[in-house]
């Protein structure tokens, strides 16, 4: 039970290094350590070291991960013509695939970092030159609370 704890952290680290880059990422993560070893840094410590090392006001990003009771759950929320609707229904910016697949079993994928939920908690894919029969929202990092709503599929 208590290994459980450390998961959401971890899951926060490797979306960020996701969304910043993993060669920043290492470089902002190696001078936070140089910067604080011996120390005891806090929660805000790290947040703000974080933000001025990338330059980056990142409290969106934060405050969904620490803060708030966010939990990964994405759902197609509506497939209309040209558009598809995608939204975060837990409020954890996460990075996510968009997996398509045509009639004649042709895939194709458009990838998302967690930098896509900053200011909203839906976003819409224009998808008209694709020729879609199923389409599939993957959520690579964590687990999905409710898996029904990830698929769609043409009737």
């Amino acid at each position: 039970m208590y290994g459980l704890m450390y998961v959401k952290p971890a899951q926060m680290l490797t979306a960020l290094e996701d969304m910043v880059g993993a060669g920043t990422w290492k470089e902002c993560f190696a001078a936070f350590v140089q910067t604080w070893k011996y120390k005891a840094p806090m929660t805000y410590d790290f947040i703000f070291f974080v933000n001025n090392y990338l330059k980056k006001d990142l409290y969106w990003f934060w405050d969904k991960w620490f803060m708030h009771f966010g939990y990964p759950d994405l759902a197609i929320r509506k497939v209309d013509g040209n558009k598809v609707i995608i939204e975060n229904r837990g409020l954890l910016p996460i990075p996510f695939t968009v997996h398509f697949t045509d009639e004649s079993g042709n895939e194709k994928d458009m990838v998302f970092h967690a930098n896509a939920w900053k200011g909203s908690n839906s976003m819409f894919i224009d998808v008209s030159r694709f020729r879609f029969s199923k389409i599939e929202v993957k959520c690579n990092l964590v687990t999905d609370y409710e898996l029904k709503d990830n698929i769609w599929e043409k009737q």
